[in-house]
């Protein structure tokens, strides 16, 4: 159900809208964004593109978003343009935008915009707003924006009941405001001037040019001295901010190397600037959600397809904002989904494994008779698992997808029965889980180092796991018997919870 506020804006609005633009328009934010009407206008009839990497400067544009309700963030989402918060008054962008086009809910109108003018640190606004708003500035907010909009010379056009043929259709009188914001300093000084300033000045000669005269050579020195002292603080703001990522995510990356390269633009130094630092930022904000989920455990808990389909949705979320009410909203839906995401990776596991009945199989394999379609026995057989010619070494054989079902299939018993899931254990202290594919792993070690003939064949076909004792065959394969008969029932009926035959209260079970 969507909200009360949810005007989408016309086409035909969008175009005025868009037509107001002064300037270039790269980094384009759509506050209170909805489906994304305006976006949709400006892909669709002014061909900016919404691609996630341009090599072309003059042709990179970048679309974000800021959308509270859910299921409008999903529609954003899957027309590839960034949402990167939900609340656009509570809103501090760790981007640069270039360009504001904005239709927020009529009844928020001057808040939303004076929110636009504060984050703005050069270039367009282009908002609607209520007639009202700007008619009857009734409220301190509505009186702080209009003294707002004389100091910023906005341009206010009356447009009339633009949404009687809408979407959804209001009778509202609006107005269209433009504002052009020009030149806030940065870090307290005018850093774009500046540099203009300095780059006209320099007289380097080009690669290659013969040092002829004592004002070229001079220039070269004066050239060596300021990137001597440029790149003396800039190496020590760098290692701060590998100080400050110890124990999280690395700034320093190919992404990085990549923003540095865009900075080399110096004839349009403040464009190479939010280009260098955009791209930075938007890779760096996508690491850090990364290393979030990795932190939280949620990863133990997933199956390779459900860890899958999780990552594609973080990438499409991992543009929000990384602020602290953020993360911790993820960490609590990924608690209250933690049940769900269990059986969906149970679920997951055990349609593989009881593909290779004959029933049910889906490979051109045999089937056994021993497997089933309707559930897990207690003994399974996985075939095409092992490898061995008699000339060859033992192995396993990586295929099917089985190699990684069975892992998934040792991480979610170690969650059932409560063992800690170790892969790759680097404390002493702490004795590696004995999974399937370890087990196997460490039997054909074993087999291959020693004589043929020691050990006869059934006693060197065998292993045993932490859940199963396995027996393994030269046609391929695998035999796995659970060692714990309630651990395989619990097995099976959160299995059948997760496909839904079987009820969360059924006594029957």
């Amino acid at each position: 159900m969507l909200n009360d506020t949810f005007y989408p804006t016309p086409t035909k609005v969008a175009k005025q809208m868009i037509a107001k633009l002064k300037g270039e328009a790269q980094y384009i934010l759509e506050p209170s964004a909805g489906s994304g009407a305006i976006l949709d206008t400006i892909v669709d009839h002014f061909g900016m593109r919404s691609y996630k990497d341009s090599p072309i400067v003059e042709h990179y544009h970048r679309l974000y978003a800021v959308e509270v309700d859910q299921e409008l963030c999903a529609i954003l989402q899957q027309k590839d343009y960034r949402v990167v918060a939900f609340d656009f008054l509570k809103y501090n962008p760790s981007n640069f935008f270039d360009t504001v086009l904005m239709n927020p809910p009529f009844n928020k109108g001057a808040e939303h915009l004076l929110h636009a003018v504060e984050i703005l640190n050069s270039g367009e606004i282009v908002c609607l707003l209520n007639r009202e708003t700007i008619d009857n500035p009734f409220s301190t907010n509505r009186s702080i924006l209009l003294n707002r909009l004389k100091e910023l010379n906005a341009e206010i056009e009356y447009i009339g009941q633009v949404f009687t043929d809408a979407e959804r259709k209001t009778m509202v009188d609006t107005v269209m405001v433009y504002i052009r914001i020009v030149g806030k300093p940065i870090d307290g000084f005018e850093y774009w001037s500046t540099i203009s300033e300095e780059v006209s000045k320099t007289d380097t000669p080009e690669v290659g040019n013969e040092l002829t005269s004592s004002s070229q050579i001079e220039a070269t020195v004066a050239s060596f001295n300021a990137v001597k002292n440029e790149m003396y603080e800039g190496f020590k703001h760098i290692q701060r901010a590998i100080y400050y990522s110890a124990g999280t995510i690395d700034p320093l990356s190919t992404s990085t190397e990549d923003a540095l390269n865009d900075l080399k633009n110096i004839k349009d130094p403040q464009s190479s600037f939010y280009l260098a630092f955009n791209r930075f930022m938007d890779q760096y904000r996508k690491d850090s959600w990364k290393d979030v989920f990795r932190r939280t455990g949620a990863d133990d808990l997933m199956s390779r397809k459900v860890r899958d389909r999780f990552t594609t949705d973080l990438e499409k979320g991992s543009n929000i904002d990384f602020t602290i009410e953020n993360i911790q909203s993820i960490i609590e839906n990924l608690f209250v989904d933690r049940l769900k995401i269990i059986r969906e990776s149970i679920t997951d596991i055990f349609d593989h494994l009881c593909s290779f009945d004959v029933k049910n199989k889906v490979y051109l394999v045999e089937g056994w008779k021993t497997n089933s379609a309707y559930k897990v026995n207690q003994k399974m057989i996985i075939p095409y698992m092992v490898e061995y010619n008699g000339y060859s070494p033992w192995s396993v054989r990586y295929g099917y997808r089985s190699n990684e079902v069975l892992n998934d299939l040792d991480r979610i018993l170690c969650y059932l029965s409560g063992k800690k899931w170790v892969m790759n254990s680097t404390d002493k202290e702490e004795i590696p889980t004995p999974t399937i594919l370890k087990t196997l792993d460490n039997r054909f070690s074993d087999l291959n180092n020693q004589y043929h003939g020691r050990i006869t064949e059934d006693e060197s076909q065998t292993g045993e796991s932490e859940f199963f004792n396995i027996r393994f065959y030269k046609k391929g394969t695998l035999h796995l018997m659970w060692k714990d008969a309630k651990l395989w029932e619990r097995f099976n009926k959160e299995a059948a919870k997760g496909k839904r035959w079987i009820g969360e209260d059924n006594k029957n079970e």
